[in-house]
């Protein structure tokens, strides 16, 4: 935040592009550039809070945004911008290597979940409006299982990838003592409450419960003829889609325990970070580290876990036991779902100041810069001032020569009285 409104608007390009640019490549390209940039952070605790604080208010308040967004994609685009959100905490406390490792953890359950989206949206026949989904895992199991594997690795539930990152990073975050880890220790527990909320309800909302894609669409609108048929009919995707599928859901189960000793407390970066002495959290962490076993069983005694269930608790009860309960908190809470559904509101400023802003200094810099200046002052002006110039100087061309005589004569008389005068 609040650089980040590109990211959800990217998510209308095809889904296996959103899978591979925005789970693994670029979006992470920042926080690889912090981690490489070590050396030079080191030095100034002001930055490493400025990271700090950016990266926890990105990782709570777009946590917020996903819990609101009914678009199956976008839901996954905000948790990437709150995932992001828990890397930059990391880089900010000075624990580069957890950064890097939630890095990876996080393309391989977050490519899985947008590339299960996008066999959802197959099914679906082009849409993804999780309002018009529900009770698909019995037409989709493959797409329904790899999407709870990769659920449960982006909630932290043990043993899957995401628990030994994320876990990680708020072990960190609560040793540091970098200006705002307090407030960004908050944000990151109070953010796995929510990601276990958003995650668990855009599952529940597009495999479970009745299927809304036999009824009409929401808000009294309708379906195309053609949706509707197509819709009405979803089947699992074919090999080409729910192989990758599979392959992704392996290291979603694996990789934590497997990577989380080497990439944290081993040398496997070598000399490429480098971390001093009073920032050394991940030294303290490593000094009590009790091995991947021991580090998820410890996580029953920790209130991430618990919050993590509590946050599918709730999206148990919200969308399978009570399903009209959300409707009602978004009355009552209108204000705050107003805000949410805005998302803050930061499109439309950003809408306004800054895309508005530049077509406003464009403009200017067209009318009075390119128009005014350049073709009106120095290319119309020169053109002018060469046309009156020479307008004057055709006055002293007569052709007489007596003129012409007369002006040499003044001319050496000129020069004589200025060789005189020296």
């Amino acid at each position: 935040m609040p650089l980040h409104v590109w990211l959800p608007d990217s998510m209308e390009g095809p889904t296996p592009i959103s899978a591979l640019i925005h789970a693994a490549t670029m979006v992470t390209a920042g926080i690889f550039m912090v981690a490489r940039m070590s050396p030079l952070f080191e030095w100034s605790d002001t930055a490493l809070a400025v990271v700090t604080v950016i990266g926890a208010t990105t990782a709570l308040f777009m946590a917020f945004l996903g819990v609101v967004q009914t678009d199956i994609k976008r839901v996954v685009a905000y948790s990437t911008l709150s995932q992001l959100g828990y890397m930059t905490v990391a880089l900010g406390v000075s624990a580069y290597s957890a950064a890097i490792f939630h890095l990876m953890t996080h393309a391989f359950f977050k490519a899985l979940l947008f590339l299960t989206a996008g066999s959802v949206i197959i099914a679906m026949h082009h849409e993804q409006d999780m309002r018009r989904m529900g009770g698909l895992r019995r037409y989709m199991p493959i797409t329904y299982i790899t999407t709870v594997i990769g659920a449960l690795a982006l909630a932290g539930i043990p043993p899957f990838a995401g628990f030994y990152s994320k876990d990680a990073i708020i072990e960190a975050v609560g040793k540091s003592h970098i200006g705002g880890h307090a407030y960004a220790y908050f944000a990151v527990v109070a953010g796995v409450f929510v990601t276990g909320l958003y995650t668990f309800r855009m599952l529940f909302m597009t495999f479970h419960g009745a299927e809304r894609f036999r009824d009409a669409a929401p808000h009294g609108e309708h379906i195309h003829d053609e949706h509707a048929h197509g819709a009405a009919d979803p089947r699992e995707s074919p090999w080409v889609v729910t192989v990758p599928l599979i392959l992704l859901a392996i290291p979603s189960i694996y990789s934590g325990w497997t990577y989380v000793q080497p990439m944290l407390f081993g040398n496997w970066f070598g000399a490429s970070i480098d971390v001093r002495s009073q920032h050394a959290v991940m030294a303290e962490l490593a000094a009590e580290w009790p091995g991947p076993v021991a580090f998820a069983l410890h996580a029953v005694a920790t209130p991430t876990l618990w919050l993590a269930l509590a946050g599918i608790a709730t999206a148990v009860y919200l969308y399978l036991v009570n399903p009209a309960m959300p409707a009602k908190i978004a009355a009552r809470f209108s204000t705050l779902y107003t805000l949410l559904v805005n998302k803050y509101y930061l499109d439309a400023f950003n809408e306004w100041f800054v895309a508005g802003g530049s077509r406003w200094l464009g403009n200017f810099a067209s009318k009075y810069g390119d128009r005014t200046i350049i073709d009106g002052w120095a290319v119309n002006g020169s053109a002018w001032l060469i046309g009156v110039t020479a307008k004057a100087l055709r006055r002293i061309q007569s052709g007489y020569v007596y003129h012409y005589a007369f002006a040499m004569i003044v001319g050496v008389f000129g020069l004589l009285y200025w060789w005189g005068v020296r």
